[in-house]
């Protein structure tokens, strides 16, 4: 058991090193926040060492990150950790986390779909508030453009490059998060976490009515 600890301990230290710089709202305090939802939905047909490692990683191969790793080989060997049984549900289980959209779905283990679900949850509530404009900043996305209301992803590709109103992001993720939760822990916290979202969303379109004003022409 104690080569499961240590890889463990390798895994959380060079994860906060890669991440601990990111601004796009996917940083290491995101990870924290992730493991510790991972921790709340476990139960005991899961296996918690699988389970925490695909937590740690799930962001590792995320396309949005730019991150210097191609696979879970090349970490393992890179960072020292000892490969055990787990790998390949680790491996399988990092590759199926990832929301896309909802275009595509991926066929998820026990273990990697009570990190999925802990993932979406740290996109709900006021904590996905602030990481949703945060990203949006990040990527240079307006503020709100009424010309880009209404745009929302129809697709993968658009979903990852349309430009679009932050809003626009609550329209075609966020607010359906809840939908997507499986585990029954999970869904308890969604429902908190989604009113917040609905409330924030409604409020932030009557407080947009303010600008609704005649402009003064020459």
């Amino acid at each position: 058991m104690k080569h499961l600890t240590n890889n463990l301990e390798i895994v959380q230290k060079e994860v906060e090193k890669l991440l601990k710089s990111d601004k796009t709202g996917h940083s290491y305090d995101h990870i924290k926040r992730v493991v510790g939802l991972t921790t709340r939905l476990l139960v005991d047909e899961a296996c918690e060492y699988t389970a925490l490692m695909i937590a740690y990683l799930h962001e590792i191969f995320d396309d949005k990150l730019l991150l210097p790793y191609d696979n879970l080989d090349e970490i393992y060997e890179t960072w020292g950790l000892v490969k055990t049984e787990h790998f390949s549900e680790i491996e399988k289980g990092i590759k199926s986390i990832g929301f896309k959209g909802g275009f595509e779905v991926s066929e998820k283990s026990l273990e990697a779909q009570i990190v999925s679900d802990a993932d979406l949850l740290d996109a709900m509530g006021a904590i996905g508030i602030g990481r949703a404009f945060y990203y949006a900043g990040s990527k240079g996305q307006p503020f709100h453009d009424y010309e880009l209301e209404g745009v929302v992803a129809t697709d993968y590709v658009s979903y990852r490059s349309k430009n679009k109103n932050v809003m626009g992001h609550f329209d075609e993720k966020l607010l359906r998060l809840k939908d997507f939760i499986v585990t029954e822990k999970g869904k308890q916290i969604a429902q908190k976490r989604h009113k917040m979202l609905q409330l924030f969303y409604d409020t932030f379109y009557e407080e947009l009515k303010e600008g609704d004003v005649n402009e003064v022409k020459d």
